[in-house]
């Protein structure tokens, strides 16, 4: 994701390296229970300052600027929208900056007057990477909380099976899972708002393949017990790679509770392989770094976008990711003033967030861009088909389904996407890699 000077790099220079110790430290932790969903507190405008009286025509000059009028407070019954994420467990650091960038996206429509005239409202409730909750989840936020549409659950392996309950209930369901195809088996309710690994993974094989030409033998490692990694390690690396002529000469395996990742960083070195392929949550790839430097071994490397969100491991394991290509979901050179004046709120609400302790703080942006420009597009389709808090339920939830099936092209931080027919999202894949330290896009 030539030397760039954006924001996001500068950001990793100052002052990460005293996170490291207590990110490592952190990011294993056991998996705390499940608590009892709750919705978030409501997200109110500040009041509107009256705009200042105007001058009688005689006193007006014709250079006279104009005053800006702020935009009248929302009022009346608040649209409520879903948002299931991960407040405990192990996706928790996920979360927690996902709820930032979807809640920022709330603040700025709740200022600009609502959705037509009502305020919007987010009904947040835990889902920790367990399809049996995330079941339940979706069910309370539909029938109890009454929801307009939901955003969520997180992971892949939870969005399954969450997809065919939206079409039971009638609800529009939006995430950001990146197992391909999810959307496409459930509509017409769900819509895949992520970037698949089948974009990120092709353009990641081909700019390693250029940067490292004389590399043959891969091992893809990771863990097969996620759905997402699953996918990349069993499935989507493996084919890319024997398509663009690459030869894997093995699969090293894990699940997603493993915390000693000596036998696994042995068994790869001993293999022999040019170069290493790893997908798996940033916890575990931050095991395997260990064991890896452990050993002195640092092969040429793929880092699935998966490990690398956040950017924990530019901070807990900078030797690892040097050098390594990294596909990812973001143009990191900080260039795009719709990215930088995201990128500039958002790292100040995450620094500020006493629920994130600093050890898992992230970084660099990825899935949030996508909540946040997610957020924004349903938004905007909620205020064309004039949806307000006392649209009768059932009718608001069609009008958004229908919107958004219909909405084509929609900005975004990273650039334009456009949704499919088959409710899935195209995002424009990016590639970087890291060069004594700083980040360096390859493909933007």
């Amino acid at each position: 994701m030539s030397r760039r000077t954006g924001r996001p790099r500068s950001m990793l220079l100052l002052g990460v390296i005293g996170l490291v110790v207590a990110l490592v430290a952190g990011a294993c932790a056991p998996t705390a229970p499940a608590p009892t969903p709750t919705p978030a507190p409501k997200i109110t405008a500040p009041t509107a300052t009256p705009p200042p009286a105007k001058a009688p025509a005689a006193q007006a000059t014709p250079t006279a600027a104009a005053q800006p009028t702020a935009a009248p407070k929302p009022t009346g019954k608040a649209i409520r929208f879903g948002h299931l994420t991960a407040l405990s467990g192990i996706g928790t650091p996920y979360g927690r900056s996902d709820s930032i960038a979807m809640d920022l996206a709330v603040k700025e429509t709740n200022e600009s007057g609502g959705i037509n005239g009502s305020p919007l409202e987010i009904v947040r409730s835990d889902s920790p990477w367990d399809p049996k909750v995330a079941v339940a989840r979706v069910r309370e936020i539909a029938e109890r909380d009454r929801v307009v549409g939901v955003w969520g659950p997180f992971a892949s392996t939870e969005f399954e099976v969450t997809a065919p309950l939206a079409n039971e209930l009638k609800l529009p369901s939006f995430g950001n899972p990146v197992v391909p195809g999810i959307a496409a088996a459930n509509r017409p309710w769900t819509f895949q708002m992520s970037m698949e690994s089948g974009v990120w993974v092709p353009a990641g094989v081909d700019a390693f393949k250029q940067k490292y030409p004389n590399v043959k033998k891969m091992v893809v490692t990771g863990d097969t017990k996620n759905r997402a990694t699953q996918f990349d390690v069993t499935d989507m690396f493996p084919k890319t790679l024997k398509e663009k002529g690459f030869d894997v000469i093995g699969i090293v395996d894990f699940e997603t509770t493993v915390t000693d990742f000596a036998a696994i960083a042995t068994k790869i070195k001993d293999m022999n392989p040019d170069g290493v392929v790893v997908s798996a949550l940033y916890a575990q790839a931050i095991g395997l770094a260990k064991e890896f430097k452990r050993l002195d071994y640092h092969p040429p490397m793929i880092i699935s976008a998966l490990p690398a969100s956040g950017g924990y491991l530019l901070v807990g394991a900078p030797e690892f990711v040097e050098g390594a290509i990294i596909p990812f979901w973001a143009d990191l050179s900080g260039e795009s003033p719709a990215f930088k004046k995201f990128n500039d709120s958002w790292q100040a609400a995450v620094k500020a967030d006493p629920q994130i302790p600093d050890a898992q703080k992230p970084v660099i942006v990825g899935t949030e861009g996508m909540v946040y420009s997610g957020m924004l597009a349903i938004i905007s389709t909620m205020r064309k088909a004039g949806i307000t808090g006392d649209t009768p339920l059932e009718e608001a939830r069609l009008k958004l389904r229908d919107g958004f099936q219909n909405i084509g092209e929609f900005p975004s931080i990273f650039g334009p996407v456009k949704l499919l027919p088959s409710g899935q999202t195209v995002w424009k894949a990016t590639v970087f890699t890291v060069e004594k330290g700083q980040i360096k896009m390859l493909v933007r």
